[in-house]
């Protein structure tokens, strides 16, 4: 009998994305949107939330997670996470190649970079977006921290300087139970400067897209952090 430690490896395989957008990215537009969903939602689901803010001069691309699963009890209702504690650093390296590789894509459909391109992350989205700033090839003029957080490690004034040229907006509801009003004391801090601060906005309601706050919020164009328009 061998009784050695069980040996683990890793190994890069290819995996086929699904990536759910509001019209063909070879259309030209003025603005890129990139939305980031939460734990166990689908992409396609969580652009249908934006339907209220498409536009044709606007492309809303949604990637979808790389790890689905079934929700509710294996009843077909399936769901997809960015990640988990497990192999966190690789599945963090794995989803900020990923999304690197959406935003080639897009460039390239749109064939070049547009003039305004923006980075909605929602719940565990919001993490996932700032990570791919800090490590990742995409330089937004816009975040949108919804119902969420930045990345635990990049609390601090040194990611902030990354965003020296980014709108960054943080929105979350009155009674959203992960991310209460409350933790903006204790984050914000950590992160605003006088030169950038970061824009917070709070709505009435529980964790979730609020329908008119998000029409203030990416109705705002052009993308322009120092005139608030």
């Amino acid at each position: 009998m061998n009784n050695g430690p069980i040996i683990c490896t890793s190994l890069c395989v290819q995996k086929t994305a699904l990536i759910c957008t509001s019209q063909p990215i070879d259309r030209p537009v003025d603005t890129v949107w990139f939305i980031l969903h939460g734990y166990a939602q689908r992409a396609e689901e969580f652009l249908e939330l934006f339907r209220s803010v498409f536009d044709e001069n606007t492309l809303f691309v949604a990637p979808e997670a790389l790890s689905r699963f079934y929700r509710r009890n294996h009843d077909g209702n399936i769901g997809a996470s960015w990640m988990t504690s497990v192999e966190r650093d690789s599945e963090i390296e794995d989803y900020v190649a990923y999304l690197d590789a959406v935003y080639n894509h897009v460039t390239e459909g749109q064939r070049g970079r547009p003039a305004r391109v923006g980075i909605l992350g929602f719940s565990q989205g919001s993490s996932t977006a700032t990570r791919w700033i800090s490590s990742g090839a995409v330089i937004p003029d816009r975040l949108v921290l919804w119902g969420g957080t930045p990345a635990a490690e990049l609390r601090n004034p040194e990611f902030q300087k990354k965003l020296s040229n980014c709108r960054v907006d943080w929105v979350t509801g009155t009674k959203d139970r992960f991310t209460p009003p409350s933790q903006f004391d204790e984050i914000l801090p950590l992160m605003d400067s006088t030169t950038n601060p970061i824009l917070v906005t709070i709505f009435e309601g529980k964790h979730g897209l609020d329908p008119d706050t998000l029409v203030d919020i990416i109705g705002r164009t052009p993308v322009d952090k120092k005139n608030g328009s």
